[in-house]
């Protein structure tokens, strides 16, 4: 039997040069998995790179698409503008 995520975090340590993301994700068996780590730069194009990084995962299904919170891609905001 497959196991249900329950809740899914992203740490992220920054720094002045860069941005340590580590992804992890609380199961319906009370256990934790860290299943995802990436350094990017911190700036406009890591910032964006991590952007990325996040959608590209969730196209594969390590990530839920979010919309039980209500956020999407077409919603989120980065640098005070919204994304298409």
């Amino acid at each position: 039997m497959e196991k249900k995520v329950v809740k899914q975090v992203a740490g992220i340590d920054v720094a002045q040069k860069e941005l340590v993301v580590t992804l992890g994700r609380k199961l319906d068996n009370f256990s934790i998995e860290l299943f995802a780590y990436k350094v990017f730069k911190n700036s406009d194009k890591g910032i964006l790179a991590l952007v990325e990084w996040t959608e590209k995962l969730r196209k594969g299904h390590s990530l839920c698409n979010g919309s039980h919170r209500g956020i999407s891609s077409k919603n989120r905001v980065l640098f005070g503008q919204k994304q298409a």
